[in-house]
């Protein structure tokens, strides 16, 4: 769902996230997930960003897919460093700009192409016009 429908739609608890197989966030800053429509009632609803930690732990799937407002984003604004979705993910989140920016290019370099989540993905890879930086936490596999 797109990010403006997330801030209304988006599931609030796990179980309705198990639902789903997996979570993709891809180029969705953090606020359309931790803010809701009515902005001045308090409390608003649950942290989103907690349920989908949670739903995490509990085995349900998630993939952070780079961009403009994924991982920290353009000029930090995604805004996902210190979340629980950071705590989800096995990589640190900067708290500056992490784009790295390629107009030349860049082609992903698969380091482990028999792990089980690039089953029946092509080998050959489009080539992007840039990625997030992040750092692979303490104890996490890459």
């Amino acid at each position: 769902m797109p990010d403006y429908l997330a801030f209304h739609e988006f599931p609030k608890t796990v179980k309705e996230l198990k639902n789903f197989d997996v979570v993709v966030l891809s180029d969705i800053g953090s606020n359309s997930l931790v803010l809701y429509p009515e902005l001045f009632k308090v409390p608003m609803g649950p942290n989103r960003l907690v349920t989908i930690r949670d739903y995490v732990r509990d085995g349900g799937g998630l993939v952070m897919a780079g961009g403009w407002y994924s991982f920290a984003g353009a000029l930090g604004i995604a805004r996902y460093y210190g979340t629980p979705v950071e705590e989800a993910l096995p990589v640190k989140i900067s708290t500056v700009d992490d784009r790295v920016e390629a107009p030349e290019g860049v082609t992903p370099r698969i380091l482990k192409p028999e792990h089980e989540i690039f089953k029946g993905i092509p080998d050959k890879w489009p080539t992007f016009l840039g990625y997030n930086k992040v750092k692979l936490k303490d104890g996490a596999d890459l």
